[in-house]
C-alpha cells in the first residue's frame, strides 16, 4: 500500500475500529469509481461490499461513512458548477445535479439525513444571491413556454437541490407583480359593478395552472392566489376611493367590495390614511368651491356607511374635513340651498332635500330601548359615538357652533323661493312648505316662527287675492301682501310705471282696504311677473313672462319708434344698469334691436335679426338680479348707523388699520360695540363699492 493509503486506513482504524481498514478502504473507492459513472445499476460486487460493511460497523455508522462518500465525490466533481451558472446553463446544471443525487440514492433510497446532506453541498456549490437573479430571468422567459415536460423537470431538480424555498420567494415576487398588473389592466376603474369575485375567477384562470405547476401544491394553489387577489384589489380600491366616493351612488358595487375585503385594523387603517391624505391634496384647497367639498363630504358620509356601518372610519376621515368646512364663509349659504333642494349641480353643493327626508324616516324607527347595542371596536377613537355618522343633515348643521347663521340664511333663501315666478303664478309653495316642517324638527318649533309666517303669507295672499277680484277690483293684477317685519329686507329700487297700470294699483288697494282696514299697502312695483304680448310686422306674437322693469322698458316703444337709453331713464326713473339689463332680455329674445351703441328700436321683421349685433356693453346676463337682501347685505345695512363715528374717526384721526377702527369704535358708541371684526370688514367693503371709503397700502382705510 502506497503511504496516502496506509493514513487513510489508519483513520478508518480509529473510526471504525470493528472494521478491516482495507475492505472499508476499498469499498470507498469502489463507492467512488461507481459515483463517477452516472446512471450505472449498482453492481453486485458493490453491493456485498456495502452489505459487508453495514454487518461490521452497523447500519447509522454506515450512513455516516457513506454520506462522507458522497461528499466528497461531489466537492472534486460538481462544487465547480456553480461558478459557471447562468441562465442558459441552468436546466442542465441542475438536471445534473438532480442525475448525481439519484445516483447517489440508489444504495441508501429516500434517506432523510443523505438528503439534507446533498441538499447542503448544492447551496454550498451554488450561493442564493447568485441564483434568484437568474432564476428569475429564466422563470420569466420560460413560463409561457410550451415545452412543459422539461420545464417541470427543471423546477423539479431545483426543488430536490435544496433550493424550494428560493424558488417559492422568486415566484411569489413575479406572480405577486403578474398579479397586481393583471388587476389593475382589467378592473381598474370599474366600480359599477361587484369585483371582488369576478377578479379571483379571473387570477386563477390565468394563473392557476403554472402556480400549481412550480409550487407542486395544487390543493393550496386557490388560497394563495385568493389572497393575492385580494391584496391588490384592497390597495387598488384603496388608492382609488377619492375616484370612488365622487363617483357615488353609482360606484356602491366597488364600496361593497370594499366591506368584505377589509379585514384586520391594518388595512382599515391604511385606507383612512391614504383617503384622508387624497382629500387633503385634492379637496381641502382655496381652489375647491365650498358646495363641491360638501357634496363629496356627503358622498363621503354615505359611502362609509357602507365600508364600515358602524362609523369608525367615517369618524376618523369626516374630522379633517368637518374642521376644513367650518372655515369657509359660504358653507352655512351652500348648506341651505341643498336643504331647500335649489341646487343645480354638484358645485352649489349637495341636493339636501332627499337626506332631510331620509332622517326623519329613520328617526321614527330608532331603537330606542338600545337593543341593538355593541361596544365600540378596538381602532375607534376616544372621542367616537356610535351612530353619529347615520344623519348627514345633523352633521353639516354641526358644523356651525350656533343655529343662528342657519336661520337667517333660511329667511334669505326662502323668500327668494317664495318670490319667484312660479309661485307668484301659481300660488305653489308645497315643497317650501313641507321643507320647513321638517327643519323645525332640527331646530324647534319656535325658531323658525319667522319662516312659519312668510309660508302663511304665501296662502292668505291667495285668499285675498281671489276675493278682491270676485269683488271686481282686480283687473287683471293680483298681489302677493307681505308681513314687512317678517321678511327680509328688500332691495329699493326706483320704477315708474305706466298710468294705466298705476290705475289697476290703486284699485287693487281699494279692494284690499276694504278686507284690511287696519292695514295699508307699500308696493315693491319692480317684484313680480309680468304676461307681455307683441304683436310684430311681420305676423310675429310673442307671449313672454318678464320683469316689472322689463315690461316697463319694451311698454315704452309703443309710444317711441326708437329711444336711446337716456330716453328710457328718464321715462322709467331706473338706473343704467336696470336699463340695459332690461334691453339686453329684449334683444335677446328678438322683440328690439340695435340702431346704434346706444339707441333701440322694435324688430319688426325678424328675418333680418341674423345681421342685427347686440352693443357689447350689453350684460351677457339679461336677468335681474335677485330683489332679496343677501344676509351679508343686511347685516352691512345695520352696520349704517356706525358710519357717521367712522367718518368721525377717519377725519380727526387719519387713515387706520380695521383692528384700531374696531377698537375706537367700542370706545366711541355708546352701549358698545358689539359687532365682529368680519362684519365690521364686510361693511366696509360695501362702503368701498359705493365709493365713500377705499383700502390703502399697509391695510389701512381712508376716505375718498
Amino acid at each position: 500500500m502506497t503511504a496516502p493509503q496506509l493514513r487513510s486506513a489508519r483513520i478508518f482504524a480509529r473510526v471504525f475500529p470493528k472494521v478491516k481498514s482495507n475492505a472499508l478502504y476499498n469499498t470507498k473507492h469502489a463507492l467512488l469509481r461507481w459515483f463517477d459513472d452516472l446512471g450505472a445499476a449498482l453492481t453486485n460486487d458493490l453491493q456485498d461490499a456495502l452489505q459487508h460493511v453495514s454487518q461490521d460497523i452497523g447500519a447509522d455508522q454506515l450512513l455516516s461513512w457513506y454520506t462522507d462518500c458522497v461528499r466528497a465525490h461531489f466537492v472534486q466533481r460538481y462544487a465547480v458548477l456553480g461558478l459557471s451558472l447562468s441562465v442558459a446553463t441552468l436546466p442542465d446544471t441542475f438536471a445534473t445535479l438532480y442525475r448525481a443525487y439519484a445516483h447517489y440514492s440508489t444504495p441508501i433510497p429516500q434517506n432523510n439525513a443523505l438528503q439534507h446532506a446533498f441538499k447542503a453541498l448544492c447551496t454550498g456549490a451554488v450561493p442564493t444571491t447568485t441564483l434568484e437573479p437568474l432564476l428569475e430571468e429564466w422563470l420569466r422567459d420560460n413560463l409561457q413556454s410550451n415545452a412543459r415536460p422539461e420545464f417541470l423537470k427543471t423546477i423539479t431538480a431545483i426543488r430536490a437541490c435544496g433550493f424550494g424555498r428560493v424558488l417559492d420567494g422568486v415566484f411569489g415576487r413575479m406572480l405577486g407583480a403578474a398579479v397586481k398588473e393583471a388587476v389593475h389592466e382589467t378592473f381598474a376603474g370599474q366600480w359599477d359593478k361587484a369585483t371582488r369575485e369576478p377578479a379571483q375567477e379571473y387570477v386563477l384562470r390565468r394563473f392557476g395552472d403554472v402556480t400549481a405547476l412550480i409550487l407542486h401544491a395544487s390543493s393550496s394553489t386557490g388560497k394563495l392566489l385568493t389572497s393575492y387577489t385580494v391584496d391588490v384589489l384592497r390597495n387598488l380600491r384603496t388608492t382609488e376611493l377619492f375616484d370612488i366616493i365622487t363617483a357615488y351612488p353609482t360606484s356602491q358595487p366597488a364600496l361593497e367590495d370594499l366591506r368584505h375585503i377589509l379585514t384586520v385594523p391594518e388595512h382599515r387603517a391604511h385606507l383612512t390614511s391614504t383617503f384622508s391624505a387624497a382629500v387633503s391634496k385634492r379637496l381641502l384647497h382655496p381652489g375647491a368651491d365650498t358646495g363641491l367639498i360638501l357634496t363629496h363630504f356627503v358622498h363621503t358620509v354615505r359611502a362609509f356607511q357602507i365600508i364600515d356601518p358602524r362609523g369608525v372610519l367615517l369618524d376618523k376621515v369626516a374630522r379633517p374635513i368637518r374642521a376644513y368646512l367650518s372655515g369657509r364663509e359660504d358653507m352655512v349659504h351652500c348648506i341651505t340651498l341643498g336643504l331647500f333642494g335649489a341646487v343645480t349641480s354638484d358645485i352649489d353643493g349637495p341636493n339636501l332635500a332627499g337626506e332631510l327626508e331620509r332622517s326623519a324616516k329613520e328617526a321614527e324607527v330608532e331603537d330606542e330601548w338600545g337593543l341593538d347595542w355593541l361596544p365600540d371596536p378596538n381602532d375607534a377613537l376616544p372621542t367616537y359615538r356610535s351612530g353619529r355618522g347615520k344623519d348627514v343633515v345633523g352633521m353639516l348643521l354641526g358644523l356651525s357652533e350656533s343655529k343662528d347663521p342657519f336661520v337667517k340664511e333660511m329667511q334669505v333663501l326662502l323668500a327668494g323661493r317664495l318670490l319667484r315666478d312660479e309661485v307668484l303664478k301659481t300660488w305653489a309653495c308645497e315643497d317650501e312648505v313641507r321643507t320647513v316642517e321638517l327643519l323645525k324638527g332640527r331646530f324647534g318649533e319656535g325658531t323658525l316662527n319667522q319662516l312659519e309666517i312668510m309660508l302663511r303669507d304665501i296662502q292668505e295672499s291667495k285668499v285675498i287675492d281671489s276675493t278682491i277680484k270676485k269683488g271686481g277690483d282686480g283687473n287683471g293684477l293680483s298681489a302677493v301682501i307681505l308681513s314687512r317685519l317678517f321678511w327680509p329686507t328688500l332691495k329699493k329700487e326706483t320704477l315708474r310705471l305706466p298710468a294705466e297700470v298705476e290705475e289697476k294699483f290703486e284699485a287693487y288697494e281699494q279692494g284690499f282696504t276694504k278686507l284690511k282696514a287696519s292695514r295699508q299697502l307699500a308696493w315693491h312695483k319692480t317684484l313680480g311677473v309680468v304676461n307681455v304680448n307683441l304683436d310684430f310686422e311681420d305676423g310675429r306674437r310673442v307671449d313672454i313672462d318678464a320683469t316689472p322693469a322689463q315690461a316697463v322698458v319694451v311698454h315704452a316703444f309703443g309710444e317711441e319708434s326708437e329711444l336711446s337709453v337716456k330716453d328710457l331713464k328718464a321715462r322709467t326713473d331706473m338706473d343704467d344698469a336696470g336699463v340695459k339689463r332690461a334691453l339686453a332680455f329684449w334683444v335677446k329674445n328678438k322683440v328690439l334691436r340695435a340702431t346704434s351703441d346706444n339707441t333701440y328700436a322694435p324688430l319688426e321683421d325678424a328675418s333680418t335679426a341674423s345681421t342685427t349685433t347686440a352693443p357689447s356693453f350689453l350684460p351677457t346676463d339679461a336677468e335681474p338680479a335677485s330683489a332679496i337682501q343677501s344676509a351679508a347685505d343686511a347685516a352691512a345695512e345695520e352696520m349704517r348707523i356706525y358710519w357717521q363715528f367712522i367718518v368721525g374717526m377717519l377725519t380727526n384721526l387719519g387713515p387706520m388699520p380695521i383692528e384700531r377702527m374696531q377698537m375706537m369704535l367700542g370706545m366711541l358708541v355708546p352701549g358698545g360695540f358689539t359687532r365682529s371684526l368680519e362684519e365690521l370688514r364686510s361693511f366696509l367693503e360695501v362702503m368701498a363699492k359705493e365709493g365713500k371709503i377705499e383700502l390703502g397700502t399697509g391695510g389701512v382705510y381712508k376716505l375718498v
